[in-house]
């Protein structure tokens, strides 16, 4: 996300020890199964690259960054 690519992912198998919580919000497509790619989400995803472009470099930001990732840490551990 940090270098503005599409980002096309599943989601992973739900484990209750885990926090998930960088998922919340997250602009990526989000796949059950990689069967569910086609040429439509491709399109879709290809024709609206401006506005996941500015999605993704929002979530980044705000979850993934190092700096997002320091905050989180200070904040719940």
């Amino acid at each position: 996300m940090e270098s503005n690519c599409i980002t096309i992912t599943t989601y992973p198998l739900y484990n209750p020890e885990y926090n998930h919580w960088y998922y919340d919000g997250c602009p990526a497509i989000i796949l059950k199964n990689w069967m569910e790619l086609n040429n439509k989400i491709i399109d879709e995803a290809l024709n609206n690259l401006e506005e996941y472009n500015e999605k993704y470099k929002n979530y980044y930001n705000s979850k993934l960054s190092s700096k997002a990732v320091a905050q989180y840490i200070l904040e719940n551990l």
